[in-house]
C-alpha cells in the first residue's frame, strides 16, 4: 500500500514529451568525476533534447515495500533514439544500496529483449532529486514501437529512511508497475501513479495534438458547473497542448453533445491556427448550447490535424448533468466499481456537490465499498463558500457495508439551502473504498474546479478517480432561517426624460424570502459618482420582516442632455445577495417643439417575475425596443410549453403579463420572451 508523501496534485498528463529547457525546474542531481552524487540547483548532467515522460511533475506517493522493482512502459512517439534515464529518487541517509536498470523490448505489452542495462551511480541524498544515468550505447526506436525501463532492487522502506523512485498520484493505462516480490522478472502490478522515471533522448520531429481538457462555462454565473438546469446557456471551453516537438499546421477543434441514447444534440466546428511545440492553448466553442432536456450528457472536444501522430488522445470528455432535482447526483458512471481501495482507519475520502436549485433535500446515499464487508462511517459534510468542506458534520452513521453498492436512507433528510454546496464522505473503519475509472473522470478536470477531497486531520483536494459517492436529491418547501433578499427587477428603464421639469419614479421591490431572520438594508448607493446626483433613493435602508416587503423610490431627474446608465448596490445582511446590484438606465433630453413628444427608448429585457418562488400565481414585466410581434410562453424542464402569456402585436415599450400555474405541480418552469431574433428567459420556482 502506498504512503502519501503530498496532496499537491496535478492533472495527468498522457504521454508527453518536451525539450530539455522545459524539463522540471527542481533540484537535480550534478554526477562529478569521481562518480559521486552531489545536490545542487542545477540542470542534469547530460540533458537530452527530447523527454518522453508520463507522470505530472508533482511526487505524492512511494512505495515502501523492501527490494522492489519498478517498470515504466513507453511508446516512442516518432523516430527516437533513447541515451538516457531520469529518475526522481528519495534517499535521505545517502544510502549505498546496488541498484540497476535495465531496457527492455516489448513483446505484446510483457518485458522482451534485454537491449541495455548499467547500474545506477549513488547515493542520491535529497528529497527530492532528480538524478540521470546514460545508456552505455544508444538504442533507437521506431514509430510506435514499445519499450520498458526497468529499475531495481529498490530498497523501499519508511520514507524519513529507506530508498524510492517516486509516483505522481495519477497513473497513465497502467504504464507503471511494480513487482514486490520475484525479482526483476517477477510478477509486476499496476500502480496508483506514475513512476517518475524519464526516457532522455532525440527524436525525429513529430506533431501530437492532445486534448488536456474539456469544460464549460454557465453564462448566468461565469463559473463550470457539472450540475445545470434546463434552460441554461452554456459556454463550452477546451485546453489543447501540442505535444510534439515540431509546429503544428492549422488544426479544427469540434465539440459535440450525446445524451444518454448516444445521440448527437449539439456540434459546433471551427478552424484555429497552429501550435507551437509544447504550446499549450484553451479555446472557446462559437456557439452557445442550451439544454432542454433532463438527464446525464457527454461533451467532448476533438482536435483534428493535419500529421498528428496519435488519435487516440485527440479528444477529451466531460460528464454533465442536466436536470433540477428528484434525482442522483453522481460523478461515476453508475455502473460497478472498477477498483478498490484498501481502508487506513480514520482516512476519509468525499465528494462534493452543489444543488441546481434550493432547497434541496437529501433523502438518500449510494457508497460502493470494497475488499469484503466492512464498517464504515458515512457522514455530510457542509462545505464553505469556495466548495470545501469544512468540519460542520450535517449527519453521520456508522454502519456496515458490504462489497459493492450500498444505499443509506438520510433520516431525516439534510437540507441545503440557497447557495450552499455539501460533501459526502467515506471516514474508514473496516471497509475499504471504491472508485470508478472510465473516463471521463470529473476529479481530474480541474478546470471543472475540485470536487474530490482525502485526509486524516484537514481535507486536501485529489484527483484520483471518481470515487462511488452519491446523493439523491428532492426540492423541499422548507426556506433557511437567515434573511434572503430577491428583487422585483435586475434593470430598471427610466427613458428619455426631459432636463427641465421631468422625471420618472420607478418603485423597486425588496423581500425578504428567509424563513425567520430579519433583513437589513443598510444602504443604496448609485455608481458611478458621475451620475449619482441624477438619481434619489428613498428610504435608503429599511429593516424588513421574513416574508414582507419594502418598495424603494428610485427617482431619476437629469441636469444634463446626456446618458445616466450605471448599477444600484443594495448592501444588506442576506445569505444569497450581500450585494445585490440592479441596473439602471436613463436619458436626459432637451425639450421638444410643441405637438412632438420626445420618443421612449427602452431596451429588450424580461426581468425577474415578482414574487419568485410563487404559489399559484407570478407577475413578469417585459420592455421591447420597436413595436412588433411578440411572444411569451412558459415551458417546462422537458421543454414543454405549458402557457402562453403573450402571443400578438406590442407596442415599443414596458409591458406586464401573469403566469397562473393553479393547475400546475411544483417544480421548475422558464419564461422565455421573443421578438424576432432576440430572446431572453427567466427562472421560475413554483412551490405549493
Amino acid at each position: 500500500m502506498y504512503h502519501v508523501l503530498c496532496f499537491c496534485l496535478l492533472a495527468s498528463l498522457s504521454t508527453f514529451l518536451t525539450t530539455a529547457s522545459a524539463d522540471p525546474a527542481c533540484i537535480a542531481i550534478l554526477l562529478e568525476p569521481d562518480g559521486n552524487h552531489r545536490p545542487v540547483q542545477h540542470p542534469l548532467d547530460d540533458p537530452q533534447p527530447d523527454t518522453v515522460r508520463y507522470d505530472n511533475g508533482t511526487p505524492s506517493l512511494l512505495i515502501p515495500s523492501p527490494n522492489h522493482w519498478v517498470r515504466v512502459r513507453f511508446t516512442s512517439p516518432a523516430e527516437f533514439e533513447l541515451r538516457s534515464i531520469y529518475y526522481l529518487g528519495n534517499n535521505p541517509l545517502g544510502r549505498t544500496d546496488p541498484c540497476s536498470v535495465f531496457v527492455y523490448s516489448s513483446d505484446a505489452g510483457e518485458l522482451g529483449d534485454v537491449l541495455s542495462s548499467f547500474p545506477l551511480p549513488g547515493p542520491v541524498v535529497q528529497f527530492p532529486a532528480w538524478g540521470d544515468v546514460n545508456l552505455p550505447q544508444p538504442v533507437s526506436f521506431d514509430f510506435g514501437e514499445e519499450f520498458f525501463v526497468v529499475m531495481g532492487p529498490i530498497a523501499g522502506g519508511l520514507q524519513a529512511q529507506g530508498i524510492h523512485v517516486l509516483l505522481d498520484n495519477s497513473p497513465t493505462d497502467s504504464r507503471s508497475m511494480a513487482a514486490l516480490n520475484g525479482g526483476r522478472e517477477g510478477q509486476y502490478a499496476a500502480r496508483d501513479g506514475d513512476l517518475m522515471v524519464r526516457a532522455g533522448g532525440e527524436s525525429a520531429p513529430f506533431i501530437d495534438l492532445a486534448g488536456e481538457s474539456c469544460f464549460n462555462e454557465v453564462i448566468s454565473t461565469g463559473n463550470p458547473a457539472f450540475f445545470v438546469s434546463a434552460g441554461e446557456e452554456i459556454l463550452f471551453k477546451s485546453r489543447i497542448r501540442n505535444r510534439g516537438n515540431a509546429v503544428s499546421t492549422p488544426f479544427t477543434l469540434s465539440w459535440i453533445v450525446r445524451n444518454a441514447g448516444g445521440q448527437t444534440i449539439f456540434q459546433d466546428i471551427r478552424d484555429v491556427p497552429g501550435l507551437a511545440a509544447g504550446a499549450l492553448q484553451f479555446y472557446e466553442a462559437e456557439q452557445l448550447f442550451t439544454p432542454t432536456q433532463s438527464g446525464y450528457l457527454l461533451v467532448g472536444c476533438s482536435a483534428t490535424g493535419q500529421n498528428d501522430v496519435r488519435n487516440e488522445n485527440d479528444t477529451t470528455w466531460l460528464r454533465m448533468s442536466v436536470g433540477e432535482l428528484n434525482q442522483w447526483y453522481r460523478y461515476d458512471d453508475n455502473e460497478e466499481p472498477d477498483s478498490y481501495i484498501g481502508n487506513s482507519p480514520g482516512l476519509r475520502i468525499g465528494v462534493s456537490y452543489r444543488p441546481v436549485s434550493y432547497t434541496a433535500s437529501i433523502d438518500s446515499l449510494r457508497v460502493a465499498a470494497g475488499l469484503g464487508t466492512g464498517d464504515g462511517s458515512i457522514r455530510i459534510y457542509l462545505n464553505n463558500d469556495n466548495g470545501e468542506p469544512t468540519e460542520t458534520i450535517l449527519w453521520s452513521q456508522t454502519r456496515t457495508l458490504t462489497e459493492g453498492w450500498n444505499t443509506i436512507p438520510v433520516n431525516p433528510p439534510v437540507l441545503i439551502y440557497e447557495g450552499q454546496s455539501f460533501t459526502v464522505a467515506h471516514v474508514a473503519v473496516t471497509a475499504g473504498f471504491a472508485r470508478d475509472e472510465d473516463a471521463p473522470l470529473a476529479s481530474e478536470n480541474t478546470d471543472m474546479g475540485e470536487i474530490a477531497w482525502t485526509g486524516t486531520n484537514s481535507w486536501q483536494s485529489t484527483i484520483s478517480g471518481n470515487y462511488c459517492m452519491q446523493a439523491y436529491l428532492s426540492p423541499s418547501t422548507v426556506l433557511p432561517p437567515w434573511p434572503l433578499l430577491q428583487v422585483s427587477a435586475d434593470t430598471l428603464l427610466f427613458g428619455q426624460v426631459e432636463v427641465s421639469g421631468g422625471e420618472n419614479t420607478i418603485e423597486l421591490t425588496i423581500t425578504n424570502t428567509g424563513a425567520q431572520d430579519t433583513l437589513v438594508v443598510s444602504n443604496i448607493v448609485v455608481s458611478p459618482a458621475g451620475i449619482r446626483a441624477a438619481y434619489s433613493v428613498n428610504p435608503v435602508s429599511v429593516r424588513i420582516a421574513s416574508g414582507e416587503s419594502q418598495a424603494i423610490a428610485i427617482r431619476f431627474d437629469p441636469s444634463a442632455v446626456r446618458a445616466y446608465n450605471g448599477l444600484l448596490t443594495i448592501t444588506n445582511n442576506s445569505h444569497n445577495e450581500p450585494s445585490a446590484v440592479v441596473i439602471i438606465r436613463g436619458e436626459g433630453v432637451q425639450s421638444s417643439p410643441a405637438g412632438n413628444a420626445p420618443e421612449i427608448s427602452h431596451s429588450f429585457a424580461l426581468s425577474e417575475a415578482y414574487p419568485n418562488p410563487f404559489n399559484p400565481a407570478t407577475h413578469l414585466q417585459f420592455s421591447v425596443p420597436v413595436a412588433g410581434q411578440v411572444s411569451l410562453d412558459v415551458f417546462d424542464t422537458a421543454g414543454r410549453r405549458v402557457a402562453t402569456l403573450v402571443n400578438g402585436y406590442r407596442a415599443a415599450g414596458v409591458h406586464r403579463a401573469e403566469f397562473d400555474a393553479s393547475g400546475l405541480a411544483s417544480g421548475l418552469y422558464f419564461a422565455r420572451l421573443t421578438q424576432g431574433g432576440y430572446h431572453a428567459a427567466r427562472k421560475l420556482v413554483l412551490l405549493k
